[in-house]
């Protein structure tokens, strides 16, 4: 561990980000709910999202920029990833703004992939040369990050393989969709880990600061923020591979599946209690372990949990059209 107030800036920039950003995804999905998902091209509520989704890239080159300015070994190329997100989000709204106004979708578009290509490859470059330069932990976060980017480049390819199978239309989209939703869940899974590892390595340890003595944490002793993070986990996967719809909407809201699977009744409503209390239990029970093994427990019982709801919900959902 190390006393780095830039490093520690940017990581709670980017864990607050991500919050809100998980947030912000409800906020949308009550939005097309009470609109039926047809957001109007026009009006006030297209510049609130355009809005919004500005203020998020911000926040991001914030932390980068921070992290730019800690004390990492090379950690100053990581003003090149400040300057190629950038230049992604210029061109994003830029690109934007073009297809609304002329609809050249295809050379646009092939124009996105091929730059957003080459700037991805670029940052895998930089993590490359800073994952030899550092050791310990920072190589660990470090590492992570670099998997993102390598998936964020996977990506883009499967982007480009549904422009093509939409176009010969020999396949079903779903083929190609489906791990295309997987390995986004999967990076934010990894991205989010990482910033909690550079908030970790930025606390100073016991007597890092003169003058002030600190007691030496309890061993194998899990932070809270780690903890937040597990149970987080199902719900920042859900915002990532589900699409905003009846049936996610319903199976993520109504966790009738686990005392449906005991209980032979057709009312939710009666079962929908039973069901939100074994998930706040098993949830309040992982905020509070405290050590590597009830914590085992917990989280062995919320997918234990988990598991029993998605059986039980495909057994009662069995014919229905959501």
């Amino acid at each position: 561990m190390r006393d780095d107030r830039d490093m520690r800036i940017a990581s709670e920039v980017a864990l607050v980000s991500i919050a809100l950003g998980f947030a912000w995804y409800f906020v949308q999905l009550g939005i097309g709910l009470a609109t039926e998902f047809g957001y109007p091209r026009r009006g006030v509520l297209p510049s609130v999202l355009t809005t919004v989704s500005l203020a998020f890239s911000v926040a991001s080159l914030v932390s980068w920029w921070f992290l730019a300015r800690s004390t990492l070994n090379g950690a100053k190329l990581l003003f090149i990833n400040v300057a190629t997100y950038t230049a992604s989000v210029i061109f994003g709204h830029v690109n934007r703004a073009i297809l609304q106004a002329f609809h050249n979708y295809g050379a646009m578009q092939n124009v996105s992939i091929a730059l957003n290509l080459a700037l991805t490859a670029v940052t895998i470059a930089v993590f490359a040369i800073l994952v030899s330069k550092n050791a310990g932990r920072a190589r660990v976060f470090l590492s992570m990050f670099l998997a993102t980017e390598i998936i964020s480049c996977l990506l883009i390819v499967f982007n480009f393989f549904i422009r093509s199978i939409a176009m010969s239309h020999e396949m079903s989209n779903m083929v190609v969709v489906i791990p295309m939703r997987i390995l986004v869940a999967l990076a934010s899974l990894i991205s989010t880990a990482a910033w909690l590892l550079v908030h970790t390595e930025s606390r100073p340890t016991a007597g890092c600061v003169e003058g002030v003595e600190e007691e030496e944490p309890a061993p194998k002793r899990i932070p809270l923020l780690w903890r937040i993070f597990i149970v987080a986990i199902p719900l920042l996967v859900f915002t990532k591979v589900t699409p905003p719809g009846k049936a996610s909407f319903l199976l993520f809201f109504a966790p009738a599946g686990v005392p449906r699977l005991f209980v032979n009744s057709n009312s939710a409503y009666v079962l929908l209690p039973f069901g939100y209390a074994a998930y706040i239990a098993v949830t309040v029970a992982i905020l509070w372990s405290r050590t590597r093994r009830p914590l085992l427990i917990s989280v062995t019982a919320g997918l234990f949990l988990i598991i029993l709801n998605a059986v039980g919900c495909a057994t009662s959902l069995k014919g229905l059209h959501l």
